[in-house]
Order: structure tokens, then sequence, then C-alpha cells
């Protein structure tokens, strides 16, 4: 099969999406499908609207055999304009400076992805997550090109700027749809009117290194660690504030705080900085980490904590498991469908707080934390290796063939 995945980002940049979409596209170019990857020059999200942030990347590479293509949207042009305006103008005149010059940059930008597909012709498209540029992109490609479209819509419905109206649109345009959890398959049905028929329910995947017998040997530290964008969205706030509670009663327990810095960054900066001396000691950042960094930092850490209430699934809880780390998360429909509560993580109730009693829970049972993270290893061996997961998207993407509109 001749595939084409479109995400907003792509390797090296680090991310839940990015990372989903570079272990399905070298899954599937291992099992013989030829798999192109075109994507933006951007390091994230917000590098499509008010960033000049470009990733350290060739226009075009091949990486694990498959080909990446870097479509340039973060210019030399985009970047002096930007600091130039940002500097000297004033607001209202760099607003309007600025959204002409999006628009232009986002029509060459279309007009890339779209002849670029075109120039490929594949059997098929994937394109991810919610409507950013790549993904209002490919519709408009579809339109012209007409080939079959898969979307994997990651619901953020929290996001200040998700438009359920655009969505809804967007979605009667796609030939299948993924949905991570079966809670958002319903929501994407009852709500976003998704027929049931067109819609397949796919976790992501992970790929297991370490044995259950050497997981087993591990004696971690009391270092509690959490992955993800430095942003308060994602309840690192919360986090902080139950680390407060747990330091009173475990002074020496370390707090690791690992993952993309953005420009909203800066408020953890101002809540760590706000903590007793003795408190701000105990927190340890690590800034935009690789692979095997991630790996090495869950190698040491007796739990996994996940306090945000957004997320569309949590990829990190799965590489939590793979380590055989357990996780702590909100018992929220998206969580609760993944982690069985006492077996392998805890859920905190979604009207609490406050996490810190589930995080002494482990602490003051390093016993128990070690099996519960076992059984999800035991568990995402079984039900997430990539290898079965890829074969669901191959049926996703015959579907869409078959269906095509």
């Amino acid at each position: 099969m001749n595939i084409v995945h479109v995400p907003h980002a792509y390797s090296p940049v680090i991310g839940g999406v990015e990372t989903i979409c570079k272990m399905l596209s070298e899954t599937l170019q291992q099992q013989g499908h030829g798999v192109s990857v075109l994507t933006g020059n951007v390091a994230s999200v917000q590098d499509y609207y008010v960033s000049d942030d470009a990733v350290d990347a060739p226009e075009e590479e091949v990486i694990e055999g498959v080909r990446v293509i870097r479509i340039t949207y973060v210019s030399l042009l985009w970047r002096v304009a930007l600091r130039l305006w940002q500097s000297s103008a004033s607001q209202s005149v760099f607003r309007r400076l600025s959204n002409r010059l999006i628009n232009r940059v986002q029509h060459r930008f279309k007009r890339g992805i779209q002849s670029h597909i075109a120039r490929i012709s594949p059997d098929v498209v994937l394109t991810m997550p919610h409507l950013v540029i790549n993904v209002e992109a490919v519709l408009a490609a579809k339109r012209t090109l007409g080939f079959p479209l898969v979307m994997m819509p990651l619901l953020h419905e929290h996001d200040q700027n998700w438009e359920p109206e655009s969505m809804k649109h967007a979605l009667r345009h796609a030939d299948s749809v993924i949905a991570l959890t079966a809670f958002e398959a319903d929501r994407l049905n009852t709500y976003y009117n998704v027929e049931r028929e067109r819609i397949f329910v796919i976790p992501p995947g992970v790929s297991l290194t370490n044995q259950q017998d050497d997981l087993a040997q591990r004696s971690p530290p009391n270092n509690i660690l959490y992955l993800g964008r430095m942003v308060t969205t994602k309840g690192l706030d919360e986090l902080i504030s139950a680390m407060q509670k747990v330091w009173k009663t475990d002074p020496d327990v370390t707090l690791t705080l690992a993952g993309v810095r953005v420009d909203e960054s800066t408020e953890i900066d101002a809540l760590i900085e706000a903590l007793p001396d003795h408190f701000r000691k105990r927190v340890i950042q690590h800034h935009n980490i690789t692979e095997q960094m991630k790996k090495t930092l869950l190698s040491d850490a007796l739990c996994l904590v996940l306090p945000s209430r957004i997320e569309s699934f949590g990829l990190v809880l799965l590489e939590a498991w793979s380590e055989g780390v357990p996780v702590i998360s909100w018992d929220l429909p998206v969580f609760s469908e993944l982690i069985r509560h006492g077996e392998d993580g805890l859920l905190a109730p979604v009207d609490d707080v406050d996490l810190s009693r589930s995080i002494l829970t482990l602490l003051n049972d390093p016993h128990a934390a070690q099996q519960m993270g076992l059984a999800g290893h035991s568990k995402v061996s079984q039900m997430y290796n990539w290898e079965q997961i890829s074969a669901q998207y191959i049926q996703a993407y015959q579907a869409a063939i078959a269906n095509a509109r």
C-alpha cells in the first residue's frame, strides 16, 4: 500500500502525536508498505501561528526507511517580519500585518501539501490531529485530488481554540475516522455526527525493550516523574501543589519534570520559584529530552503522574508501563478506560484537587508500586504492541479506500 501521513510535526520533534505517527510510519514501512510523511518545518503547533521557531532538520530525509518531507512554513522572511513587528509596531498594526503574512504563508503551505500528494499519488492519506493548518491543507487537497482520507482528530474540546462546528464539517469529508478510545468514539458519533461504520477505535502502541524478569529487579528511588509539555494546562500546577503535601510527609522525595518547553513554561518556572527553598531543591527539570533520555528517566521513577484533565489518550501512560512503572492520573473516562485502579495504577477522584494521597499510597508501599508496574508491562505487551496496532490501521485504510467518497 502506498501511504501518506500528514502530522503537524514529525521527529525530531517529540510529543504524543509525533511519537504515534513516527512509530506507526516505521512499523508499516518495515511491513512492506511505502510510507511518506508530509509535515511542516515547525517545532510545535504554536509555530503555525505566532512563533518563529523552525525544527533543526533537513527539508527531506529518510528516517528508519520512512521518507520525510518538511514543507517550509517558518521561513527567514517569517522570522524577520515577526521580530521586527513585535519590537517596533503597535499591537493593532502587528496583528494586521502578521495576519496578512500568516494567510500568505498558509496558502503557500497548502499548495505545497497538495503538490506533494499529487506527485506521490497515494492509495490513502492519514492526517492528524485536529484542525491545525496541516489538516486544513489535506482537506483542501482532497477536494481537488479526491484521494481516500483517514482523519485522527484527537479531540481536545477543552482547548480555548477548539471549534466544534468546524470539526463537524471537516469530519464529513473523512472516509475513515480513528478514535483512540471508546469514549472518544462515542463522542465522535453522538456529537460530531460521524457514523459508527466510519469510526475505528485504535489506541497507540509502544515498543517493548525490557523483559518482565529484568523489570522485577528494579528498585527505583523515591522519584515522582512527569513527562509532557511544561504548561499549566497539563495540570502541573496541581501536581506541584500536591507535592508540597508529599514533602511534608517525606522531605526526601524528588519531583522530576521532563518535556518540551514552550513560551507558557514561564508559568511553571514561577510556581517552582515560589516554593520554599527546601522544596525547590527537590525539583529537577529536563527540557526537550530525547527518547533515550525518556527511557532513562522512567527507569529511575517510582511512578509516573499524568495530572492533565484534557488528554485524548495519554501515550505516556503506555510508555511508563513499557518500563514497568505504575501510573497515577484522574478518574476520567479517557483514563479509567485504560487504567485498572489498584492493579496497574491509581485513579484520583476528579472532584479531588489533591493528588498527594495517590502519590503517598505508592511511596508508602513500594512493593505494591512494583507489582502495578509489572501488571502494566504485561498489559502493553499483550494489547499495545505496534505489530498488532498497525494491523488495525491497515483495516481503517482499506475501509477508507473501499468507501472513498
